[in-house]
C-alpha cells in the first residue's frame, strides 16, 4: 500500500503534548476520519483532533507532555493513501500527477509534470520543456483527459497556448 503525506509538525501546542501540524490535505472530512499516523515507522494513535484553517492541533495517546511533543518538530505525518477514486470529482494527488506525461489531442509531447504549486484559486501545473519549465493552472478546461495510472495527461493545445507562461 501505497503512503500518503499529509501534514508537517510545527511545534507543541500546550504543555500536554499536543502537537500543531502544518496540513497538506484541504479534505477536512479525510483530516477528521483519521483514527492514526505515522511518522519514521512509529504509528500514534490520535484521542482529538481540531482544525483552523490550513493547521491541526493534534492529541495522541503516546506524547503526554511538551518535551516528547517536541521530538516531532519538523517531523512528516503519512498516512496509509485512501483507495477512492478521486478522478471522478477532479481532485488528484499531486504525487500522483507529478512526472506524468503531458500531450496535446493530436499525441505530440508538450513535457513531463515537475511540480505542482499550491494557490488559493487555483493550483499551479509547472512542465519541464527541454531544459526549462512552463507554468499553467490546474483548470479543467484545459484538460481532455487525466489518466494518472498511466501517467499520461492530455491537454487541449489551443486552451493550454492561452494560459502557459
Amino acid at each position: 500500500m501505497l503512503n500518503l503525506e499529509i501534514a508537517k509538525v510545527l511545534k507543541p501546542q500546550g504543555i500536554k503534548g499536543e502537537i500543531k501540524v502544518e496540513c497538506y490535505t484541504s479534505n477536512l472530512d479525510f483530516l477528521m476520519s483519521l483514527k492514526n499516523f505515522t511518522i519514521e515507522s512509529v504509528t500514534y494513535n490520535i484521542t482529538n483532533i481540531r482544525v483552523q484553517g490550513k493547521f491541526a492541533y493534534i492529541k495522541t495517546e503516546e506524547i503526554n507532555n511538551m518535551t516528547e511533543a517536541e521530538t516531532l518538530r519538523g517531523k512528516i505525518l503519512v498516512v496509509p493513501k485512501p483507495e477512492d477514486n478521486k478522478e471522478e470529482d477532479f481532485e488528484f494527488y499531486i504525487e500522483d500527477l507529478e512526472n506524468c506525461r503531458v500531450e496535446d489531442e493530436n499525441g505530440n509531447l508538450i513535457g513531463f509534470i515537475d511540480s505542482v504549486e499550491k494557490y488559493g484559486s487555483a493550483d499551479i501545473i509547472n512542465v519541464k520543456l527541454g531544459g526549462g519549465v512552463r507554468s499553467f493552472p490546474f483548470l479543467k478546461t484545459i484538460f481532455k483527459s487525466l489518466d494518472t495510472k498511466n501517467k499520461i495527461i492530455v491537454v487541449f493545445k489551443q486552451k493550454l497556448d492561452e494560459v502557459l507562461v
